[in-house]
């Protein structure tokens, strides 16, 4: 009956795509109904640019670029340790402004979520960030070994991770040896890859 109830308040949703890194949920409010809240999650360099304030104890508060500096220097620092670090964000809205500015633009209201997003119409303020733990399986770097040494074979990551995540877990694992961590090219971004190659 719960769950009925949270579909029945839900407006749209933008499902998480590796392109866009994020993810959406608009829904009306359980406890004031005239009002739409929009949650987005996903990675932080993404989630950080899309806000303009962020939340603290005491409301919220400017997010300038130097604040936004200085957050993606602490997701760095949780990423290379290594942790899946997963931004979140918010905005409020009345249900006629949404109904107007988002919903009364024309298409589905999905569709119309994802434009208010791409396009930066939604005010939307930081949250935080949230570090999940994934750690290796028991086998992995022996098997890495294995496939190195007895096998010849040339092991390689591709991750949808944050680039400092991959490359913590690249030298765990013994993907990447530590004297091959600087050189050019050893660990990339999607982007630079396919500009490298394409």
């Amino acid at each position: 009956m719960l769950i009925q109830r949270k579909l029945g308040r839900i407006r749209a949703v933008s499902p998480f795509s590796s392109e866009k890194k994020r993810s959406a949920v608009a829904l009306e409010c359980p406890d004031r109904p005239q009002r739409v809240a929009v949650y987005v999650k996903g990675a932080p360099e993404t989630i950080i640019q899309l806000c303009h304030s962020v939340a603290s104890g005491r409301g919220s508060g400017q997010f300038g670029n130097e604040e936004k500096n200085r957050m993606l220097e602490v997701v760095a620092s949780m990423a290379s340790n290594p942790l899946r670090v997963i931004a979140f964000a918010f905005t409020e809205m009345d249900l006629d402004d949404w109904m107007r500015s988002i919903e009364g633009r024309g298409g589905t209201p999905e569709r119309a979520l994802e434009d208010a997003l791409s396009n930066g119409a939604l005010s939307l303020t930081f949250i935080g960030t949230f570090g999940l733990r994934d750690p290796l399986r028991p086998k992995v770097q022996s098997a890495i070994k294995y496939a190195r040494e007895s096998g010849k074979l040339g092991v390689r990551l591709v991750s949808g991770d944050h680039i400092e995540t991959a490359k913590a877990i690249a030298l765990k694992s013994g993907i990447l040896k530590p004297e091959e961590a600087s050189k050019l090219y050893s660990v990339m971004t999607a982007e630079d890859f396919r500009a490298t190659v394409g």
